[in-house]
């Protein structure tokens, strides 16, 4: 019950913060875009065998993923020895 209270006063803060965008309208892409998606997917998907693209893309977001982490750590490390107190 008081859990219950404390997530629909999360919920309705959340809305409000977010209520600017989302009332925007929503955004589609142009035809021609798609289109180009599209054809390009037809033409990775040709040399798929040679290049298997799914895997290239989990090995760089794992990549991505691990460089982030470090840049977090180093952040922090970096606002810990900002701390007067503590350097």
């Amino acid at each position: 019950m008081v859990i219950d209270v404390i997530i629909n006063f999360i919920y309705s803060v959340l809305t409000t913060i977010l209520s600017p965008i989302l009332n925007l309208p929503d955004v589609a892409l142009p035809a021609d875009m798609v289109n180009a998606f599209i054809n390009m997917r037809s033409f990775l998907d040709a040399t798929d065998f040679v290049i298997p693209y799914a895997t290239l893309m989990a090995i760089i977001a794992s990549m991505i993923a691990i460089e982030a982490g470090i840049m977090a750590y180093k952040v922090i490390y970096w606002l810990i020895k900002r701390i007067p107190t503590q350097s």
